[in-house]
């Protein structure tokens, strides 16, 4: 899920209305390939090896279905980032499972910056549950602001990152952030070069 919803976050941004459009173009194609055989595949087979065979049968279809989703609007799958973004959800959660066996994950910390970029960006205005976002951004502009968040969420605490424990993950989603302002950066094309 929290890959199909980075998907819909990189479409849209680089102007696609569908799922299926989107994984048309190259740069999302890359992207997924990296987050899926590089980051997140080898986070659960070290973390769950006996499960090898159930995890490679859940990934490969994954891809197709995405291509074929040519009715699948990126509104739809991308909506609420700041829930995807909660700490032990989805992209967080595929972070700390990859941070725990030592694989980098660049191209997760990528996505948490298209889902910021997301969010602000004018695809993203008539989505309610952007507003959030908007609102914490607009108070203090800064992807620390948006990531730290502790208010309410639906009613609910929000369990945002830790502003010092999670110091490095904030710097390096905010280089990406601060890149992707200019839509005509190389920085919008996959794969980057991400030698720290």
């Amino acid at each position: 899920n929290g890959t199909h919803a980075i998907v819909a976050w990189y479409s849209s941004l680089l102007g696609y209305p569908t799922i299926g459009r989107g994984m048309g173009d190259e740069r999302v194609m890359a992207l997924v390939r990296q987050l899926i055989e590089n980051e997140i595949q080898p986070a659960l087979l070290r973390e769950i090896p006996e499960l090898e065979a159930v995890i490679a049968m859940l990934m490969r279809p994954f891809i197709e279905r995405c291509r074929s989703s040519f009715k699948d609007p990126c509104l739809r799958v991308g909506r609420d980032p700041l829930r995807k973004l909660r700490r032990s959800e989805r992209i967080l959660g595929s972070i700390a499972l990859a941070k725990k066996h030592g694989i980098p994950t660049p191209g997760l910390e990528f996505a948490i910056a298209l889902a910021i970029r997301y969010a602000l960006s004018d695809a993203a205005q008539q989505d309610l549950e952007c507003e959030l976002i908007r609102s914490i951004f607009a108070r203090t502009p800064s992807v620390e602001a948006v990531l730290t968040y502790r208010g309410s969420y639906n009613g609910h605490p929000y369990q945002g990152l830790d502003p010092v424990t999670d110091a490095k993950l904030i710097a390096a989603v905010t280089e990406h952030f601060e890149k992707l302002a200019d839509p005509h950066s190389r920085h919008w094309q996959w794969p980057l070069d991400l030698a720290r």
